[in-house]
């Protein structure tokens, strides 16, 4: 059996709302924590349902800051390093009719955050974000890269592994402009 798990439907204004994730280091500088918060209340004010890891540093804590939503799965609760009230606990047990509650793990987390979305916005991180970002090419699906992500990195997206990935699909944005272009410029690739 196969279990695909899917965020809920986000409709405002009978048109459906994207479903966007941001990605990201654990320890950042403050101007990404800053560009991190605003554009999570950008897209949330223009109505979009925003995820993030639900770590309470780095890239996660300035999503839930800006008002994101973290998905998190039960021992990272246990661990005591989500930001608390960050969490969406309706993500964090699942139920089947005639099953026990199941709590998910880092599969289904990884899911809800690489697979699942419309969007994905990756700042730079460690090995982690990167891993998530291989995640994410493999989908196929929209994905926004924020910074000096690393050269060896980007070689990858020419290897045999990706053919076929459209380039299309990936806005690169490099740092230091001002945030209103970069935020103008996730909105603009969002709807195209």
């Amino acid at each position: 059996m196969c279990l695909v798990f899917c965020f809920p439907s986000h409709k405002e204004g009978g048109r459906e709302m994207a479903r966007i994730a941001i990605i990201g280091g654990a320890v950042c500088g403050g101007l990404d924590k800053e560009l991190a918060e605003r554009i999570t209340q950008r897209l949330i004010q223009l109505g979009h349902l925003v995820v993030h890891g639900g770590i309470n540093s780095g890239i996660m804590q300035a999503c839930f800051i800006g008002g994101g939503t973290g998905i998190v799965y039960q021992s990272l609760l246990e661990k005591k390093i989500t930001t608390p009230g960050s969490i969406n606990t309706s993500l964090l047990k699942l139920q089947f009719p005639g099953f026990e509650e199941i709590d998910f793990g880092p599969a289904i987390r990884r899911q809800l955050l690489i697979d699942a979305p419309d969007l994905v916005i990756a700042f730079e991180g460690g090995i982690g974000t990167y891993d998530e970002l291989v995640g994410r090419l493999k989908t196929k699906k929209k994905l926004v890269m924020i910074g000096n992500f690393n050269p060896h990195f980007l070689a990858l997206l020419t290897s045999s592994e990706f053919s076929g990935i459209d380039v299309g699909m990936i806005l690169k944005i490099k740092k230091g402009r001002p945030f209103e272009l970069i935020e103008a410029e996730i909105v603009h690739f969002l709807e195209v």
